[in-house]
């Protein structure tokens, strides 16, 4: 009988064989290093060439400015940098908000926005509330446009204890959100540098959704209910990762470049020419390098 690795391997090859239509990522430790503030100098000419052909997105706990920090390299690489832009989705703050690049206004504008389930008292409270408890264990902490994000220290912390902080602070918000959301209506997502709480209604995978929408409408291509025409990648999966809902295969084709569960087929890991898994950026990059698009839009298999 096959291990689950093995398992995993067997699909992977086939998922490879499949055309799709579209890539959305994640953004920390998919298409940057975890804990670093630039996309690796390789990928950002790749994703440059694949957004002149291919519709992408980013789905980040980020926010927008936050997002478009990472992204503008990327956009400089393309042969039209305008047009590039335009074929990026922004879904931000968990999936929480997105937008889109309107040329005439050459900015990203606000296309959805889910509402936070309580009154905006109730919000500062929360926040309030967990800034301080959570005095000693923080770095920063700063209210988005819907999320509240809850960070450790980073400067001169290694990427191991980074995360070993935020599955602290996310088991200590969880505790302390019960009073707060006796309707549990607010769910707690962990990116590995962050906790955010946000809409439970507005998580990633709805984010994939969104995409499929915006896709279609503005392509005319046909996306099935589930979106397995869509590429989905992240590094965060396992349960109360910020990706676990993206990743779990509802909807989309997914594949994880950081942990990997053996025990569950999906989602795929990346693995190289001689079996091997990757990890972070540099298996973003051979991903889009094996990856097959319906006619008419990306590149042939490399």
């Amino acid at each position: 009988m096959n291990s689950g690795a093995d398992q995993q391997k067997e699909a992977f090859q086939q998922a490879l064989q499949k055309k799709y239509t579209a890539c959305i990522f994640d953004i920390d430790g998919t298409l940057t290093v975890l804990g670093d503030k630039s996309i690796p100098a390789d990928l950002q000419p790749r994703l440059a060439d694949f957004s002149m052909s291919v519709p992408m997105a980013v789905c980040t706990a980020r926010r927008l400015q936050s997002a478009l920090d990472i992204l503008v390299p990327v956009f400089g690489h393309a042969v039209n940098p305008l047009y590039c832009q335009a074929n990026w989705m922004l879904i931000c703050e968990n999936g929480a908000i997105g937008y889109v690049f309107d040329p005439e206004k050459k900015s990203y504008v606000e296309i959805y926005r889910a509402k936070y389930p309580y009154p905006e008292a109730m919000r500062e409270n929360l926040f309030g509330h967990l800034n301080f408890i959570l005095k000693d264990r923080l770095g920063l902490s700063f209210k988005n446009v819907v999320s509240l994000v809850f960070r450790p220290p980073q400067e001169g912390v290694s990427s191991d204890d980074i995360q070993k902080h935020c599955r602290e602070i996310t088991k200590i918000i969880q505790q302390e959100l019960i009073p707060y959301d006796p309707k549990g209506l607010l769910a707690v997502g962990d990116s590995g540098l962050g906790v955010s709480i946000f809409p439970a209604n507005s998580n990633k995978e709805q984010g994939i959704l969104e995409f499929a929408k915006c896709i279609a409408a503005k392509h005319g291509y046909k996306i099935s209910p589930e979106a397995r025409e869509i590429i989905a990648v992240g590094d965060q999966p396992g349960p109360l990762g910020n990706d676990e809902g993206f990743l779990k295969g509802i909807y989309g084709t997914s594949f994880t470049v950081g942990n990997t569960h053996p025990e569950n087929l999906l989602p795929l890991p990346v693995f190289d020419n001689k079996g091997s898994i990757l990890k972070g950026p540099e298996a973003t990059l051979f991903l889009l390098g094996q990856l097959s698009f319906r006619d008419g839009l990306g590149f042939k298999k490399t």
